[in-house]
């Protein structure tokens, strides 16, 4: 935590209020951007800057404010800028070789819970595990349920299972899962099926959907897929199903507009499986999580 400099320079509110001003025409929510990079850079809570609001900063804080700023102006996600992101109630890190949690993705958690209520131990296999959010976040959910579990979490990015590694470690998770490298299900020795729940955030944005400055400084190869954005899903989907258990659930978060085209890929699969399109079933389709349970 910052020390109260001996010599006045700019206060908390005076560097919250430039730093807003600054982000204004690029940032959506630039009062929030700046009051997190300064916490980040002051080592403080947010909600500890109003107290300290007419304090007066040191210089290095200034500095190490605006090079920030100067980064997120340019459009690199805040998550990146101070390591972490707040996901179903915890922190994890991040970097730029995962994907940033988004809240869309707690309804997996939440139909992952729903799926496993009642029993006593669950096996499970989280495809593309980026930061680990989702086989962590299910484990330790699970757990203070009174339910043991166990998964195997693969990814084919060797940075990326370092950091969902260190994750793991920081929550008290990794006892309970086993990281592994994997291009989808394609490795051998890596999975003991058949499994209670199979989750997955594969890459589904098309090469030609319009993306946001912020999705450029993500991982290209956790986004983008082809086939219309379908390739990977429809891999996650088709492989993942048999290796579920009779009654196991496969869930796997597809993004905006692909309803349609979901509608027509799912019949054709020729699996025994109950499928349900679950979240924004709006116009807007932002986005969905498949829900695949196989029932013979």
């Amino acid at each position: 935590m910052e020390s109260l400099p001996s010599s006045s320079g700019p206060t908390v509110g005076e560097l919250v209020t430039r730093g807003e001003e600054a982000l204004s025409r690029t940032s959506p929510s630039a009062r929030l951007d700046a009051e997190v990079l300064l916490s980040h850079v002051m080592s403080l809570p947010r909600s500890a800057l109003i107290a300290r609001w007419r304090d007066a900063c040191a210089t290095g804080t200034a500095t190490a404010f605006g090079a920030l700023l100067e980064r997120r102006g340019r459009g690199e996600p805040v998550a990146y800028l101070v390591g972490s992101r707040e996901f179903y109630g915890r922190s994890f890190a991040v970097a730029p070789a995962v994907l940033i949690p988004r809240p869309e993705s707690e309804l997996i958690i939440d139909e992952a819970l729903k799926a496993c209520e009642g029993k006593g131990d669950v096996s499970i296999a989280d495809l593309g595990t980026g930061s680990g959010c989702l086989a962590i976040t299910i484990i330790l959910e699970l757990a203070s349920r009174g339910t043991r579990a166990v998964a195997v979490a693969t990814d084919v990015s060797a940075a990326a299972l370092e950091v969902a590694r260190r994750n793991a470690a920081a929550l008290g998770a990794q006892r309970h899962i086993t990281f592994a490298t994997s291009d989808w299900l394609s490795a051998a020795g890596v999975f003991s099926p058949p499994y209670d729940l199979i989750v997955a955030n594969p890459p589904y944005v098309s090469a030609d959907e319009p993306v946001p400055v912020d999705l450029s400084f993500e991982p290209a190869g956790a986004l983008f897929s082809a086939d219309a954005g379908l390739a990977d899903v429809k891999k996650v989907i088709s492989q993942g199903v048999p290796m579920l258990k009779r009654g196991g659930i496969l869930l796997c978060e597809v993004g905006a507009g692909k309803r349609a085209a979901l509608g027509g890929f799912l019949p054709e699969l020729g699996l025994d499986v109950s499928v349900s399109l679950l979240g924004d079933p709006s116009a807007l389709d932002r986005f969905t999580v498949v829900r695949a349970e196989r029932v013979a």
